[in-house]
């Protein structure tokens, strides 16, 4: 299990998510801990958004999940597809059994809407509802493109109005058409949540400070899974738990009535919540304020966020008196601070927009690959099968390992001079820095019987954290006061 935040809560704390996430994990065939805890969240949001309010908001949220491919992520939609069927259908999941609670449909939604008339329209039938975005890369696109048609252009404009209007008393305007009987009706207090699941490249290369900057991206939760492809599961879960299947419709049937009757519940706060909320409030506010576009953007609405995803624990816990505690609290807090920073770490890094235009980013990735190689051990690094144990210890670090592992990143991949003369570009760009330096031919004999090409580590790397290029600036500060003494310059003179 990885260190994310998102995972982090002792038992009991997220109440149904929780035996959501373990439904979800158990009949996925690659199952990972994120991908089960993101399913879990957003479909209680899909239920509980516009029933419950927090601070005066409803509880719609937005999930953007980022794994590699082939790490299961599709088992999101397809669990989230087996548990509401199992909900409309009491529990009954042969084919042709009668629908028993037919109203739960509208809590999720597997269509693709076309354009922002259609997602308009749904949501005036579904004022809570949870869209499954199988491919946020294709969506992402469409909707960034300073070429986007007219309709995707909709699309985005309502998706934008809508995150913050979900809250009681709010009002999601209208649509009139030349035809009056298309018209229509402005909707009460729509709460739309979406999960989307994508590869980060695919996803990072489409954005820049514009997507950032327009409010777009920081209304998502952005959650990887870091790992690698998860072992098969061979025992899967063929059915959702009746037991589960149970409580999952107490909760659906509470947030309908309370959907009908028009007045959502109020989710309270114990005094330790609000210290540690107020707390995190306080922290994004120190990260807004002399900072530029890009930061301001992404801490703004990271508060709220963080209030909405504990309040949909509570609910979880409690839904017929939700009071958040300060565990709950601590939880979103790390959850939504985790998801800003990991988003500007990959702005500062060049990691952002076309990479393969960006010289920055192109030198990043070849660092990234070279600190894995030094770092990591050789357990891990025999797996791409190039040079030995020997030749890893002496952290030597061979071409044909620096060409294999990013040949296929979009970085170089998309590059216009090609993959090889780009990765080439980039080393040099790195050897020029004084961050490595090619072995020589007479050193290299001493090593390995290759005649490929390898490098090594020089003064200026920043592996180890900063370790190396500490301890080699040492060294040589340590060889000029012994050539100075050796020469007669007294103590404490420059060389």
């Amino acid at each position: 299990m990885s260190n994310s935040p998102l995972l982090t809560p002792s038992p009991g704390t997220l109440g149904l998510l929780e035996d959501i996430a373990d439904y979800v994990y158990r009949q996925a065939p690659r199952p990972t801990h994120e991908a089960a805890m993101v399913a879990a969240i957003a479909l209680s949001a899909g239920i509980y958004g516009r029933a419950f309010n927090v601070s005066g908001t409803g509880l719609n949220v937005w999930l953007l999940f980022l794994a590699l491919t082939g790490t299961g992520k599709d088992a999101i939609a397809s669990s989230l597809s087996k548990l509401m069927q199992a909900v409309v259908h009491g529990g009954n999941m042969r084919p042709g059994a009668p629908e028993v609670f037919p109203a739960a449909k509208e809590f999720v939604s597997f269509s693709d809407m076309a354009s922002g008339q259609a997602m308009h329209k749904h949501l005036a039938k579904c004022t809570s509802t949870l869209f499954v975005n199988g491919e946020a890369g294709i969506s992402f696109s469409q909707m960034n493109s300073p070429k986007a048609p007219q309709h995707v252009q909709n699309m985005k404009k309502l998706l934008l109005m809508s995150y913050s209007k979900s809250g009681a008393g709010e009002t999601l305007g209208g649509i009139k058409y030349s035809e009056r009987e298309k018209d229509i009706a402005p909707i009460a207090s729509p709460a739309l949540s979406i999960v989307a699941e994508s590869v980060p490249e695919t996803v990072f290369a489409l954005l820049d400070e514009t997507q950032i900057a327009d409010g777009f991206m920081p209304r998502w939760t952005i959650i990887d899974y870091p790992g690698d492809r998860p072992y098969l599961n061979e025992h899967r879960l063929k059915q959702p738990p009746e037991a589960l299947v149970g409580k999952l419709t107490e909760h659906c049937e509470l947030a309908h009535r309370i959907n009908q009757g028009g007045v959502p519940t109020t989710v309270n706060m114990t005094e330790d919540a609000e210290w540690e909320l107020r707390g995190f409030n306080d922290y994004c506010d120190s990260q807004i304020r002399g900072s530029g576009e890009v930061h301001r953007q992404l801490w703004n609405r990271a508060h709220l966020k963080a209030m909405k995803l504990a309040a949909i624990a509570a609910v979880a816990v409690d839904p017929l008196n939700p009071v958040v505690n300060f565990d709950q609290a601590r939880w979103a807090a790390m959850i939504e601070h985790d998801s800003v920073q990991r988003l500007l770490r990959r702005y500062e890094a060049g990691e952002v927009g076309d990479q393969s235009k960006s010289d920055k980013a192109q030198q990043e990735h070849v660092r990234r690959v070279i600190r894995e190689w030094i770092e990591r051990p050789w357990s891990e690094m025999q797996r791409y099968k190039i040079a030995d144990a020997d030749v890893h210890g002496k952290q030597v670090i061979p071409w044909s390992y620096i060409s294999k592992r990013l040949t296929n990143v979009v970085a170089f991949k998309q590059a216009r001079n090609g993959a090889t003369s780009a990765i080439r570009q980039a080393v040099r760009e790195l050897m020029a820095c004084g961050e490595i330096v090619r072995v020589p031919n007479e050193q290299l004999a001493k090593i390995t019987n290759s005649n490929a090409e390898f490098f090594m580590l020089a003064e200026e790397s920043d592996v180890f954290g900063g370790e190396f290029k500490r301890r080699v600036g040492e060294d040589r500060r340590a060889k000029q006061a012994l050539k100075g003494i050796m020469a007669g310059t007294p103590p404490g003179e420059e060389i």
